[in-house]
Parts: structure tokens; C-alpha cells; sequence
């Protein structure tokens, strides 16, 4: 999939297993710890980025108007 692109529920839950399985993980709360750590060393705005990522989401189910 290329960025930009919207993917199926399926195609996103796959990508989140596979992130999981590269980083010896159990649980997507280590994902949101390493985003937080990201957000932190890079200067960004982690509610910014929980509200684009809802935003893609909604757009992805199709409840976006």
C-alpha cells in the first residue's frame, strides 16, 4: 500500500499485527508508548496526532461527511 492510500479494516489490522510481531510485542499499547516517546523526541503533538489519526479512521469507515 502506498502512503496516502486508504486501506481495508483488514489490511490495518494485519499492519498493526505484523508491527507487533517485528517488535516482540504483545499489545499495541507498546505502538502508543513508542509514539509518545516519537511525538516527544521529535517536537510534535501527540493530541494532534490521536486527532488525524481518528480523523483518517472515520474516513477509512466511511463516516466522515
Amino acid at each position: 500500500m502506498k502512503y496516502g492510500m486508504i486501506q481495508g479494516v483488514e489490511d490495518s489490522v494485519k499492519n498493526i499485527d505484523s508491527i507487533l510481531v517485528d517488535m516482540n510485542a504483545d499489545h499495541p499499547g507498546d505502538i502508543i508508548a513508542d509514539i509518545l516517546h516519537w511525538c516527544e523526541a521529535k517536537g510534535e503533538d501527540f493530541a494532534d496526532l490521536v486527532r488525524r489519526g481518528n480523523d483518517f479512521y472515520l474516513d477509512e469507515k466511511g463516516e466522515v461527511e
